[in-house]
């Protein structure tokens, strides 16, 4: 009875510890915000209710459960944490979209600056850990006065231990003191990415998630800090079902231990930058003066922001008129400053329109879609017109790509792009080889060709008789050469037509056609070629014996 009883002792400090989740008072000195990456809400209570979550569940139980919504009608990475973490949206941020970050977070909007600045360096211990590089260092890379920050790209758990690892390493320094941190999680969006929504990778991703939300009120149940610390768990955004995107998929969710939140449970009109009030309210930061786009929702929202239900619902991108009589490329191609007029419309308010510049065919780094070369302050109204004048450099062979953006107060993008060159010619296709290497079971098409252009190529493709074959993209890459083989199995034999195609960075295109017969000498004629091979063999291999 001894042995299961000391057996028993460790389960009974958990359930002690998860019982703890409930008595978090409003006065707790820690606050953990952790977000599971682009966790569709439909998905993650499947998981639920199959008992797939057992701790996200038992913070559910004793805690509370809140639907949210992303505003911004991008919903991505970038986007969502910069409001989750400052409390404003993307006319106030400069984050529009994934790729589009004309801005990183100014400093001091975080709420973990905030908390820095409010306590003090030595009153409380921040920390900002995140498994995404590429969609969060370009926003937070402007942070001041966090005591810990890492931003890698890595998953949870691997080999050298992973996020998960600093989450708790993170815990572990700094029990003895306040502290307020960040935790972020590249899964389950990156699988999603991968495998799609409803791939048992993706579930996976979410009991990855789940597990670790355990090791963590271990940890707080170990060091006898979970009643003292309010934790917020969350996602970004939602996903496409069984899809691999979530380009407007606004639908996320927010559980945690802070009781007080009960009061706007089932209220339709909480948003993510709530997130970030709720979070300075309990860190006790004042939010007054702050300017803040987002409620504390400790307190029931008030009646102004019945507002936010009429913006959500506009789902359409302001209207945009390019001044035809304004011939870039001519002004281009004559090496003077450019002028760009334009026109913007929509049923709402508008909000910003930008304007961009970087060199053709190159793919965006870090969410950088170019130099900004204009910036419009806040548009009042839902007309307005506008006149830009800006210069590019000029290299040999350079084309530029000139992206005019107006987005309206539901952050709803439209863009026009103009391509700059005065290069008119497409780019050069030579074909090395095209043949049927196999007709027994099946029949293999080896495909071997060159793509060629002095300013970039930025897109290959082959086809036959219409059926897309690969499409291949690029990055600025003068030779291309596309060597591959396809499985033409479900093809009749006979006289086919091979479509290469190829963009370069100016938008001309080149185009190839190769007439192609699948031949069907029958299963005979392969028998008899290989009986023929395997004589001529052996033959070669008696002729190689007797010269020995």
């Amino acid at each position: 009875m001894k042995t299961l009883a000391l057996a028993l002792l460790p389960l009974v400090i958990l359930q002690a510890a998860f019982t703890g989740c409930v008595g978090a008072s409003a006065e707790a000195p820690n606050v953990l915000l952790i977000s599971f990456d682009g966790y569709q809400r439909e998905h993650m209570w499947e998981q639920l209710e199959a008992g797939e979550l057992p701790n996200l569940k038992r913070l559910m139980d004793d805690g509370v459960y809140l639907d949210l919504s992303q505003i911004d009608y991008r919903t991505q990475t970038k986007v969502a944490h910069a409001q989750m973490l400052s409390g404003y949206q993307s006319a106030t941020t400069g984050v529009y979209s994934n790729g589009h970050v004309f801005h990183a977070l100014p400093t001091g909007y975080t709420f973990l600056e905030r908390a820095e600045e409010h306590l003090g360096g030595d009153g409380i211990a921040t920390g900002f850990i995140s498994g995404k590089r590429t969609n969060m260092a370009p926003v937070f890379s402007m942070m001041e006065g966090l005591d810990y920050v890492s931003i890698h790209h890595e998953y949870l758990e691997n080999v050298t231990g992973g996020t998960g690892e600093k989450f708790l390493a993170f815990i572990d320094e700094h029990h003895g003191e306040r502290f307020a941190a960040f935790f972020h999680t590249t899964e389950p969006d990156k699988l999603g990415h991968i495998y799609g929504e409803n791939s048992p990778e993706y579930s996976g991703g979410g009991e990855e998630c789940d597990r670790y939300l355990g090791l963590i009120l271990d940890s707080l149940g170990t060091h006898g800090i979970l009643n003292d610390t309010l934790i917020y768990v969350c996602t970004d955004h939602g996903f496409a079902e069984g899809g691999f995107n979530h380009l407007q998929e606004p639908r996320t969710w927010l559980i945690t231990n802070d009781l007080r939140l009960e009061v706007n449970q089932g209220d339709a009109r909480l948003l993510l930058p709530d997130i970030a009030a709720t979070v300075m309210y309990s860190l006790g930061i004042p939010l007054e003066g702050l300017g803040l786009q987002g409620y504390p929702l400790q307190e029931p929202l008030p009646p102004e922001a019945d507002g936010r239900l009429e913006v959500m619902g506009d789902v359409q991108p302001p209207i945009m008129v390019l001044d035809e009589d304004n011939d870039l490329n001519k002004q281009f191609e004559d090496r003077g400053p450019l002028t760009v007029r334009w026109r913007l419309d929509d049923e709402r308010e508008l909000s910003r329109t930008y304007v961009t510049v970087r060199e053709a065919g190159l793919k965006y780094v870090n969410g950088s879609c170019g130099n900004l070369v204009y910036e419009s302050s806040e548009i009042n109204g839902s007309t307005a017109s506008f006149e830009v004048t800006f210069t590019v450099p000029r290299y040999e062979e350079s084309v530029y790509e000139v992206s005019i953006y107006g987005v309206d107060e539901r952050e709803n993008i439209t863009v026009q792009t103009i391509i700059l060159s005065s290069d008119r010619d497409p780019p050069q296709i030579r074909v090395i080889s095209v043949q049927e290497v196999q007709r027994v079971s099946g029949s293999l098409l080896s495909l071997k060709c060159n793509f060629t252009d002095p300013t970039g190529i930025t897109a290959v493709e082959a086809y036959i008789d219409g059926d897309l074959l690969v499409f291949d993209s690029c990055s600025k890459t003068r030779v291309k050469t596309l060597e591959r083989t396809f499985d033409l199995s479900g093809y009749e034999r006979g006289n086919h037509v091979i479509t290469l195609k190829a963009v370069d960075v100016a938008g001309n295109v080149a185009r190839r056609d190769v007439d192609f017969t699948m031949e069907d000498n029958g299963r005979l004629y392969y028998i008899v070629t290989n009986m023929i091979g395997l004589i001529l063999g052996i033959i070669s291999l008696g002729v190689i014996y007797k010269l020995k």
